[in-house]
Order: structure tokens, then sequence, then C-alpha cells
């Protein structure tokens, strides 16, 4: 028995997604995740879609928010601000549209000379 069914919405977002400093290079950070669990893709995924943007406001103001498309599971984050929080979210797409964003996972650059992997709470 096969199925020709139409392809869905990714049903849930990847997972494991984790942010990593770079002490080489403090304007950057290193996204990385594993794939939308096979049982949720709901067809092949296309590609993925980070959602960055500092962990503040100004005025008030929600920070700007930043997209990248990949269709690898990691990415680096460049030209970023130095020692900023930037919230990071993954999400999914199928031939049929995006898929949730995951939680955010929140990391914080460097400035020359700190150590790396040093992740907040």
């Amino acid at each position: 028995m096969s199925c020709n069914c139409l392809p869905a919405v990714p049903g849930s977002p990847p997972v494991n997604v984790t942010v990593t400093t770079l002490i080489m290079r403090p304007d950057q950070l290193l996204v990385a995740w594993q794939p939308v669990p096979e049982i949720h893709q709901n067809g092949p995924i296309t590609f993925y879609q980070i959602l960055y943007s500092p962990n503040n406001t100004f005025n008030g103001l929600l920070a700007t928010e930043n997209t990248l498309n990949t269709s690898i599971t990691s990415i680096f984050l460049s030209s970023l601000e130095e020692f900023v929080i930037y919230d990071v979210s993954v999400r999914a797409y199928t031939d049929a549209g995006a898929g949730n964003y995951s939680n955010p996972t929140t990391q914080q650059t460097l400035t020359a000379g700190e150590s790396s992997n040093r992740n907040l709470p």
C-alpha cells in the first residue's frame, strides 16, 4: 500500500538547537540543530530558517529580527555585535510551507580575548 499524499508543514520544529560562541570570532555565533523528527516532517524538508535578534529593547522598541535560510543543519551568524545577548530559533520548511520555530536559545557574543563555550542559563 502506498500513499501519494501531499506534503504538509512540519509538525514540530528542529530539535537540539545549540548556539556556541567562538573565541577567535567574537562577532560570530555557531548555530547547530538536528532535523525535525522523521515522524513529524510531513514531506521532504526543503530548507531551514534561522531567526535571530538581540535580546534587548531600546526605548521600549523591540530589536530588529534577522533571518537566514540554509539547507544544512548548522550555520555561522556573522557580523554580530560583541558582548550582546542574542535569541536564536530555527524552523523547517516543506513544499507546503513553514513549521513552527524552536524555542529560543540564548547566547551572548564574546569580547576579544574571552574564553568560548560560555552558555547562559
